[in-house]
C-alpha cells in the first residue's frame, strides 16, 4: 500500500487533495451534498490504490538481438515478447526499454489489453558509431488504472548486449615482406622426408609420373613425387598502443579512439588480402590466420571492447625483438618520450621492415598549447603523423611506399 500511495500519478494526487478539501470544506458549512461529493472525490484514487496494490503481477518478457555483432553505423534488430502469465488489472500498460547511452533515447510502447496467456510482440533497431558492448535492457513496465489515477512501475531482470565494430576504413597497398630462407617448418613440410634436399609427398592418383622421385620411393617402399617448394611469407606484426598515458581525450572523441580505429582499418586490410597477423595490444597477443575465415571477426571483436592499460606497463618490446624469420611491423602509437624511441629503435633490428602511424594526441589534448607540435618516430622507422583530420589512406600509402 506505501508503494501504491507512493505511485499516485499527478491526476490521482490533485483528485486526492480536492476530496480532501472539499469534505472539509462541507463540514464546516454542514452541507451533506458536498460531502458526499467530497468522499467521491477521495475514495476513488483510494480504490485504485488498493486495487493496484493487490494485483498480483506475472508478466514475461523474452529478449531477441538480430545480429549481437554489427559494424559502426549497422542498425541491429531488437525483438521483445511480453507475455501475461497472471492476472493484470485493466488499464494502460506501458513497455520502456532502457539502453546504453549511445544508443539514444529509451523506446517506448503501449501495449494492448494483455489477458492472461497473451503474447505481445514489440521490435526497434539500435545504431550507432560507438564501438563497444553497448547493454540492452532491463525494461520497465509501467501498470496504470483505467483513470490513470495510479502508475505501478515494475522492472525485469533481463538484459542483452549488442558489440559494435570498430569503424574500418578501406587502405591500398602492402608492407614489404620477406620469404623465410631454409627448410623451417612453416615453409616446408614433408611426408616421408627429405631427400636430396628436395620436399616429397606420398603419390596420388592424377600425380605426372615425371614427379616421381624414385630415390626417395625405393627408400620408402612406396611412390613420392617431389613437391615444391612454396616460400612462406611471415606475418606482419601490428602493435597497438593502449596505454592511457599515452593518449589525450576522453570517451569517443579521444586519441585511444583514434588509435582503435587505425589499427582495426590495418588489421582488416591485411588479413583480407592474406596477410598473416599478430596483433600485440598491451598484454594481448593474437596470432590471425589469414586463412581462418573467422579470424577478423574475433579480432575486430576484441578491439571492439578494449580499453586503455591504466597499469603504466611499457610498449611490448621484447615481443618485437624475438628471434625469428625477417617480419614486417606496423604500430599505431599514442604519445612517445624518449626511452620509448629509443626501446623502438633497438627492437627494429631483426625486423625487415619497420612502419609507425604516430596518432597526434595532442591535437585531441582540450589544453593543448603549441598548434605546431609535430609528433616524432623512432629511428630507422618509417612513420608518418595522423591527426583528426588526417586521411588514413594517404597515411597509409607513405608508410608502406
Amino acid at each position: 500500500m506505501r508503494e501504491a500511495f507512493a505511485s499516485l500519478t499527478q491526476r490521482g494526487r490533485i483528485l486526492l487533495t480536492c476530496g480532501i478539501a472539499v469534505c472539509g470544506a462541507a463540514l464546516y458549512l454542514g452541507d451533506q451534498t458536498l460531502l458526499r461529493v467530497g468522499l467521491l472525490l477521495t475514495l476513488l484514487p483510494l480504490f485504485s490504490t488498493l486495487v493496484m496494490a493487490r494485483a498480483k503481477y506475472r508478466i514475461a518478457l523474452e529478449r531477441r538481438t538480430t545480429p549481437r555483432v554489427v559494424a559502426a553505423g549497422q542498425p541491429a534488430r531488437v525483438d521483445l515478447r511480453i507475455i501475461n502469465e497472471g492476472l493484470v488489472p485493466p488499464g494502460s500498460i506501458v513497455v520502456e526499454e532502457e539502453l546504453g547511452y549511445a544508443l539514444g533515447s529509451r523506446p517506448r510502447f503501449r501495449l494492448q489489453r494483455l489477458a492472461r496467456g497473451v503474447a505481445q510482440n514489440q521490435s526497434y533497431r539500435v545504431s550507432t558509431d560507438v564501438r563497444g558492448r553497448h547493454q540492452l535492457g532491463p525494461a520497465l513496465l509501467r501498470v496504470s488504472d483505467p483513470l490513470g489515477l495510479v502508475a505501478v512501475t515494475r522492472g525485469f531482470r533481463s538484459t542483452d548486449s549488442v558489440v559494435v565494430l570498430p569503424l574500418v576504413v578501406p587502405l591500398d597497398g602492402l608492407p614489404l615482406t620477406s620469404p623465410s630462407r631454409g627448410t623451417s617448418g612453416a615453409s616446408r613440410s614433408s611426408t616421408h622426408g627429405d631427400a636430396d634436399d628436395t620436399t616429397v609427398r606420398a603419390y596420388r592418383r592424377g600425380d605426372d609420373v615425371r614427379r616421381i622421385h624414385w630415390r626417395s620411393s625405393a627408400r620408402a617402399g612406396d611412390l613420392v613425387v617431389r613437391q615444391e617448394e612454396e616460400p612462406h611469407r611471415p606475418a606482419v606484426t601490428l602493435l597497438l598502443d593502449v596505454r592511457a598515458a599515452a593518449h589525450r581525450g576522453t570517451g569517443v572523441a579521444s586519441s585511444f579512439e583514434a588509435a582503435v580505429r587505425i589499427a582495426s582499418s590495418v588489421l582488416s586490410h591485411l588479413l583480407t588480402h592474406g596477410q598473416d597477423v599478430v596483433l600485440l595490444a598491451g598484454d594481448r597477443r593474437s596470432e590471425l590466420r589469414a586463412s581462418d575465415p573467422g579470424a577478423l571477426g574475433r579480432a575486430l571483436e576484441e578491439l571492439a571492447i578494449l580499453a586503455p592499460d591504466t597499469s603504466g606497463r611499457s610498449l611490448p618490446l621484447p615481443a618485437l625483438s624475438s628471434p625469428g624469420t625477417p617480419r614486417s611491423v606496423v604500430a599505431v602509437l599514442g604519445s612517445l618520450d624518449d626511452a620509448d624511441r629509443a626501446g623502438l629503435a633497438g627492437a627494429n633490428t631483426r625486423g625487415s621492415r619497420a612502419s609507425a602511424l604516430l596518432v597526434d594526441v595532442e591535437a585531441w589534448n582540450p589544453n593543448r598549447a603549441n598548434a605546431d607540435v609535430v609528433p616524432t618516430g623512432p629511428l630507422g622507422w618509417r612513420a608518418t603523423a595522423v591527426g583528426p583530420r588526417s586521411s588514413l589512406t594517404q597515411a597509409w600509402r607513405s608508410v608502406v611506399a
